[in-house]
């Protein structure tokens, strides 16, 4: 399925200089401002917003980065994103052919807490990212979701979240048991 993102002037080349090919399959069009994605590790970072286009859909997403993890990030507090669609999640987290990213995420709306975070590795396995919950937190702030503080769900459960000195503190659940990933 190709990813037809909107127009802009130029698109993104890949960093090899012996390389021809372009990060997107089109070109993608900033349309929200972006910033400097250096800075003090931690800080979850806004790295560019814009759009893409999906047969006859707009999907507006921003690109955060913490602590050297990248983020898709979409406001799905709707529920328009097709997210029984692994392979659209895998294509857009691609590096050379989609947005590129270690995850995506998706905001929604939750019943008894601030937000649920949906968190996709870039494989469309499901898990929970630490690096992916501060920016996911980061994100709903900008959103107007949440102020100072927040409790939220995931894919491992409830978890709160608090801003300090520009930093995102987040809190794990206790490691019980370490499994060997074998069955």
């Amino acid at each position: 399925m190709p990813l037809v993102f909107s127009n802009w002037e130029h698109p993104l080349k890949c960093r090899d200089k012996h390389c021809q090919e372009d990060y997107l399959p089109k070109t993608i069009r900033y349309h929200h401002k972006t910033t400097p994605t250096t800075g003090h590790k931690g800080f979850p970072r806004l790295a560019f917003q814009a759009f893409l286009f999906l047969e006859n859909m707009r999907i507006s997403f921003a690109k955060y980065h913490g602590t050297g993890n990248d983020f898709v990030l979409i406001d799905n507090r709707t529920n328009f994103f097709p997210k029984g669609s692994l392979d659209l999640i895998r294509q857009l987290t691609k590096t050379k052919f989609g947005i590129g990213a270690d995850g995506l995420i998706l905001i929604e709306n939750h019943s008894s807490f601030d937000f649920e975070m949906v968190y996709f590795n870039s494989d469309a396995s499901q898990s929970l990212c630490g690096n992916g919950s501060i920016c996911a937190v980061q994100f709903a702030r900008d959103l107007g979701i949440i102020h100072n503080q927040t409790t939220f769900s995931a894919h491992d459960g409830v978890h709160n979240a608090f801003f300090k000195g520009g930093l995102v503190y987040f809190s794990l659940h206790s490691l019980n048991e370490i499994s060997s990933g074998e069955n």
